[in-house]
């Protein structure tokens, strides 16, 4: 390419590697070695759930809802579902089970049991007062939700910030959201036992902002029966709607008891593995469905195991074998494949990932079966709804040639197109548009390393930067999938109604939720996509396989 283009000075050409006084080198300089791990995300939509934070490191965007009573930074009613387009997955927890114990102190200093609430649905979800966004777009959208339904539904919101959030300011708190939230506290060590028994991460992350400290913590809302039984477990920015159907539907929806799946069955005929032997007393096991976009033909289909305390269970010494029987076409034969041990945290959180092909749309019956080093471990069920198309481009076709933002259009000052604490120059000297013109390869990242709402969205990018420097052949585009505006010397995304604006790009790219990881080939073709997680084989074999290596 003719760098001698307007705009475009002393910029180097696709793939071309950073100079040895670029920015991107001096940066590297400061970043520590990573581990080759996974990394979740729970998109905006939290999903994902695994494990969600809420960083507050900078200043909540200006909204038009009212400020919450605290007067701290990030405090507001909003953006209440930042998921654009209406998605739908399984929640329903399988097998049912009595939910765990939660007795703590509430914001009137008395102690509670949740078992106190016994005879109506409660939701249950664990947060900080402090929290700039996700906790406040949990309670708008529970109060949403509550306006849609005609019965009376509990509400607990659990403090992981015992040292700030007291009583008294739990109260001033969950008071502003509606009257009759429940608020709970206690000692660290009380709260510690009760986010382990919901299966809930949290840890504190330093910060600049004026709060002090922020803490990254799970942002699942769980929803327990009018028995005390746990039914589903919902992902961050699911919405109103959502969270309402679920209340909605407990009347009418088939329980699957623990006896159930007592026994798990074999893997179907033709199975990539031979079945292991099956211990006397096989282990509960709950399968959860972290993947939003299921579609006909090639999928990468994300699956979390645990047990009926919520343990995970997915370990590198246990292998799962899946299979997906079609319900809607049951003259098709099943789909068997082993699935794919990943990482989501080191040491403390993986999932497993089925890597195959689905011959059409429709409704499949999945089974996951986990097998370990002494037998079988067990096995859990969960149903799996395939569409026709999905939002995002799929494996094989062109990916949309859109202009995303690059470093001449801002004269290198790159927080104005970042919100990376250390952005990478490499990162920001080509657009989409150019690098398909050029039949260049290169990796997507569509991504906001300050909004994006999960634990480990925190080190995506930080992470593609140590891939890069170990595959200086590949070009890297990182994008902040929402429209962003300077608002003092710092990026905040644009508001459209109730939620974040996504940028013409991640319209482009059909984003249903961030972060999405794209891997696209010399010939403008898509070679792989990564929803949620980023395996760190999987993106080496991508970029390998678009390299020619």
């Amino acid at each position: 390419m003719n760098d001698a283009t307007p705009g475009t000075v002393d910029r180097p050409s696709p793939g071309a590697p950073p100079r040895p006084d670029s920015a991107a080198t001096r940066a590297a300089s400061l970043r520590p070695l990573l581990a080759p791990v996974v990394l979740l995300i729970v998109a905006c939509l939290g999903i994902i759930a695994v494990v969600a934070t809420s960083i507050g490191i900078v200043p909540a965007p200006a909204l038009p809802s009212p400020a919450a009573p605290s007067g701290e930074a990030g405090a507001f009613v909003g953006p209440a579902s930042p998921t654009p387009v209406v998605l739908d997955r399984d929640t329903a927890v399988r097998p049912v089970a009595a939910a765990p114990a939660l007795r703590l102190t509430d914001h009137e200093g008395r102690p509670f049991d949740l078992a106190s609430l016994r005879g109506e649905p409660v939701l249950v979800f664990f947060g900080y007062t402090h929290c700039p966004d996700v906790c406040p777009t949990n309670l708008a959208d529970t109060r949403a939700a509550l306006r849609l339904v005609d019965q009376k539904v509990g509400v607990v919101f659990v403090t992981i910030d015992p040292a700030r959030d007291d009583a008294a300011a739990m109260k001033q708190y969950v008071d502003y959201y509606r009257s009759g939230y429940i608020g709970l506290t206690g000692t660290d060590a009380q709260i510690a036992d009760a986010a382990g028994a919901w299966g809930v991460s949290y840890a504190r992350v330093e910060s600049t902002a004026a709060a002090g400290y922020a803490m990254a913590h799970t942002a699942d809302t769980f929803l327990v029966d009018a028995q005390g039984r746990l039914r589903d477990i919902i992902w961050f920015g699911a919405g109103p709607e959502i969270i309402a159907a679920r209340i909605s539907g407990l009347a009418t929806e088939a329980i699957e008891s623990p006896a159930s799946t007592a026994t798990p069955a074999s893997p179907a005929t033709g199975a990539t593995a031979t079945a292991a032997p099956t211990p006397a007393t096989a282990t509960t096991v709950r399968a959860r469905l972290e993947s939003s976009i299921v579609r006909a033909g090639r999928n990468r289909i994300v699956v979390s195991v645990s047990d009926q305390s919520n343990r995970d269970m997915a370990k590198p010494d246990v292998v799962a074998h899946f299979s997906f029987r079609s319900a809607t076409d049951p003259a098709l034969a099943p789909v068997d494949v082993t699935g794919i041990f990943v990482w989501v945290v080191r040491g403390e959180k993986a999932v497993y990932i089925a890597d195959m092909t689905l011959p059409s749309a429709g409704r499949y019956n999945a089974t996951i079966t986990l097998d370990g080093p002494a037998g079988r471990i067990g096995s859990a069920s969960l149903p799996v709804s395939a569409r026709a198309q999905g939002p995002t481009p799929q494996i094989g076709e062109v990916a949309p040639s859109v202009r995303t933002p690059i470093a001449a259009d801002v004269g290198g000052d790159l927080r104005l197109i970042s919100s990376d604490a250390v952005p990478d120059e490499r990162f920001y000297q080509h657009s989409v548009d150019e690098l398909l013109a050029a039949h260049e390869p290169f990796v997507l990242i569509l991504y906001s390393p300050t909004f994006c709402p999960t634990t480990a969205c925190g080190p995506l990018l930080e992470y593609m930067k140590e891939v890069a420097d170990e595959i200086p052949p590949m070009t890297f585009v990182h994008a902040e999938p929402y429209a962003m505006t300077d608002v003092g010397g710092q990026l905040q995304p644009e508001i459209d109604g109730s939620k974040f604006r996504y940028a013409p790009w991640s319209v482009a790219y059909g984003l249903p939720f961030e972060p999405f990881v794209f891997v696209v080939g010399p010939d403008g073709r898509i070679l792989a996509s990564f929803e949620v997680i980023v395996g760190s084989n999987e993106i080496r074999a991508a970029i390998g396989s678009a390299i020619g290596q």
